[in-house]
């Protein structure tokens, strides 16, 4: 299959995009001229890159058979980037990139939402509207839109803007203190190749519906201060962990956890549990 791959330089799109070309599949990784390709490793360098600047053809001109969007791109608004960024990056890009499927004939549109409730934040809004889109067009009976709505994804190689990846480099440097909240929020955490065989078990099903969600963790929580004391126990770190040090967010969510039902009825299963996905990440960092 030819498929239209954003996102590819991030941390879920490069392991995406690695494993779809040895599943066999033709990758084109669309890419902001900004865009540090590198990133992407050996894989990016076997996939054909479409630079979207301005003028630049369409991808769907250039590549007219291409016959599933898997959408990963995103912007956490982490960096200093400004509403008008974040709302270009998660809703008016991505829409853009959708109405022109659509007008292509593409069949399937594999989206990557969120679980953080829509009012959390700005990113959270931006990607829940996206995903309001998308069921809107699948309902018209446009495209066939699924939604993949991720916990909390984590692994080697991930961003260390990221609280899991943030914590595990923190402790393994034994920073003299690390300050954080009370902890007592529980979240699922998922280890990237579970999330990857779960988008490759999707697109391998058969997908009759115009529209579908489904949610994608380990099914099982853990509280934040629990994980944090689990890394630094597993790290053998001299890190001072200050719990409560800081504030909840507004809307701070206490609990998000994945209900797996649906994919699971696909014969996927989250294989790696906490311990073994820290210590692979420890391996890996080390």
């Amino acid at each position: 299959m030819k498929i239209l791959l954003t996102g590819a330089t991030g941390f879920l799109g490069r392991n995406l995009l690695a494993t779809l070309q040895q599943q066999g599949h033709v990758v084109v990784a669309l890419a902001r001229p900004s865009s540090d390709r590198d990133r992407a490793g050996e894989a990016g360098k076997q996939a054909s890159w479409h630079i979207c600047s301005e003028g630049a053809p369409d991808v769907f001109d250039t590549h007219p058979d291409v016959e599933c969007v898997i959408h990963t791109a995103t912007c956490y608004g982490r960096q200093g980037e400004d509403l008008a960024a974040v709302l270009d990056s998660n809703l008016n890009q991505p829409l853009s990139l959708l109405s022109r499927a659509i007008a292509k004939g593409v069949k399937l549109f594999i989206n990557t939402s969120s679980s953080l409730p829509r009012d959390l934040n700005y990113y959270a809004l931006s990607k829940a509207q996206f995903s309001d889109w998308g069921a809107y067009f699948a309902g018209q009976e446009k495209i066939r839109f699924v939604d993949i709505c991720l916990e909390h994804i984590y692994g080697p190689g991930d961003d260390t803007t990221k609280f899991m990846t943030y914590v595990m480099d923190s402790l393994l440097k034994n920073t003299p203190e690390l300050k954080l909240t009370k902890g007592e929020a529980e979240r699922d955490f998922i280890y990237i190749d579970d999330v990857i065989a779960a988008y490759l078990t999707i697109l391998n099903s058969s997908h009759n519906q115009y529209y579908k969600k489904y949610s994608v963790g380990s099914g099982k929580t853990i509280s934040i201060r629990k994980m944090v004391e689990l890394i630094h126990t597993l790290s053998c770190s001299s890190t001072n962990l200050q719990f409560g040090a800081i504030p909840y967010r507004k809307n701070e969510t206490m609990l998000s956890v994945a209900n797996n039902t649906e994919i699971e009825k696909l014969g996927w299963k989250a294989q790696t549990d906490i311990i073994d996905g820290i210590e692979k990440t420890f391996k890996a960092m080390k």
